[in-house]
């Protein structure tokens, strides 16, 4: 069922988003895991984002996308195919612009890499074990709300890191938070982010919160500068 789901959804969203002309599949069953890959020859997926958001940088456009409930064509997709496909694998990699994005259980990694035999276009490879016992339902039933049903998301903060603006400022904080009034539970997990702003904790813990009452906004995995901010900055003025 794993599999059945990922390769259906990483397959159609090559057909309805790439643009490409050519879509090559590979599986591969070695030591007793299964490994899929599935590759275009389109636009590259990091990059229609980028220009359909008006994005500044590729690794905001990483960002979004792993929030879920983003799609380039919102009449044919919800943008929840990514997002749960990369939690119901044991490892989720995306190689488009010269840029890997890997998902690994909680834990995720960025790297750069030239692959000179690979043009423009989205390479995807997914990996499970053979004698995995999760089920894509057990795993959606983690993010779902019985009212709106994909309710939850967890947003790795340090993906929307800038070298011109280390989330000190409400324009970063801003970034952050596109999107995630779709949801009703925002966990934000500040692992590799080693401080923050003032402003960029008001807005994101003081103003959105105060727009948005229903959203429960949680915090995971902070270093003890960044928790410092975030309860100086959270605690109501007197």
């Amino acid at each position: 069922r794993i599999c059945a789901y990922g390769f259906t959804e990483i397959f159609n969203n090559a057909i309805d988003h790439s643009r490409g002309s050519v879509i090559y599949v590979e599986i591969t069953i070695d030591d007793n895991n299964l490994e899929i890959i599935i590759m275009d020859n389109g636009v590259g997926i990091f990059q229609k984002i980028q220009k359909a958001l008006q994005l500044e940088s590729i690794r905001e456009a990483i960002l979004h996308l792993s929030k879920g409930k983003f799609t380039t064509d919102p009449s044919k997709h919800t943008g929840e195919g990514i997002f749960f496909t990369s939690r119901i694998f044991d490892s989720f990699s995306i190689f488009s612009d010269d840029i890997f994005y890997t998902f690994t259980g909680k834990d995720w990694f960025l790297s750069s890499e030239k692959k000179e035999d690979f043009g423009k276009g989205t390479y995807i490879k997914m990996s499970v074990s053979l004698i995995s016992t999760k089920t894509p339902k057990e795993i959606m039933d983690q993010y779902s709300d019985q009212e709106i049903g994909f309710g939850k998301t967890i947003v790795a903060v340090a993906l929307s890191a800038d070298p011109n603006d280390p989330h000190v400022s409400r324009s970063q904080a801003k970034r952050l938070l596109m999107g995630l009034e779709k949801f009703r539970h925002v966990v934000l997990d500040f692992t590799g982010v080693q401080s923050v702003g003032q402003a960029f904790v008001d807005e994101v813990f003081r103003v959105f919160k105060n727009e948005h009452p229903q959203i429960n906004i949680q915090y995971v995995n902070a270093n003890e500068e960044v928790e410092s901010m975030i309860k100086r900055g959270s605690t109501p003025k007197q």
